[in-house]
């Protein structure tokens, strides 16, 4: 969530200062995300480089790799569409908040995120039945807590 708000508040200040439009700071955000990730993986945890040495030793893996990359999801059509269905869903959402992001102030981007996760949260608990302990509970009470006081703060 701290991260969610850093970045709610940075894009904002980048479409008001250098005037992008959502799709601009949506692919840049999503190149600096990707180049970061990627560098966490490979300088800090050092899991390509160790899945590197696993293929240069193992050489009949390499065609296994490959294979499992093309057909695992059940086949080269389906693959396709897991891809592309992925692709358009993450992009919508994330074009829908860069587009709130616009109208409204990034407290209130926030929150809609916030509530979307929350809304995610709670319906995983009617799909997928487990308990619910005081910690969930506690979690979101100073989750939407902090948002509302922030809110009556500032209005006041």
């Amino acid at each position: 969530m701290a991260s969610e708000a850093i970045v709610v508040n940075y894009q904002k200040k980048l479409l008001e200062s250098h005037r992008t439009s959502p799709v601009e700071l949506l692919f840049y955000t999503s190149v600096f995300g990707s180049v970061f990730l990627f560098i966490i993986v490979t300088v800090f945890t050092s899991e390509l480089f160790h899945a590197l040495d696993f293929l240069v030793d193992h050489p009949e893996c390499n065609l296994y790799a490959v294979l499992f990359s093309v057909f695992g999801y059940g086949g080269n059509y389906y693959f396709l569409f897991c891809l592309c269905y992925f692709i358009l869903t993450l992009s919508a959402g994330m074009f829908s908040v860069l587009t709130l992001l616009e109208d409204f102030s990034p407290m209130f981007v926030g929150l809609v995120v916030v509530s979307k996760t929350a809304l995610t949260v709670v319906s995983s608990f009617f799909l997928f039945p487990k308990p619910l302990t005081i910690l969930h509970i506690v979690g979101c009470m100073l989750v939407f807590g902090s948002l509302f006081g922030h809110v009556l703060i500032k209005h006041r």
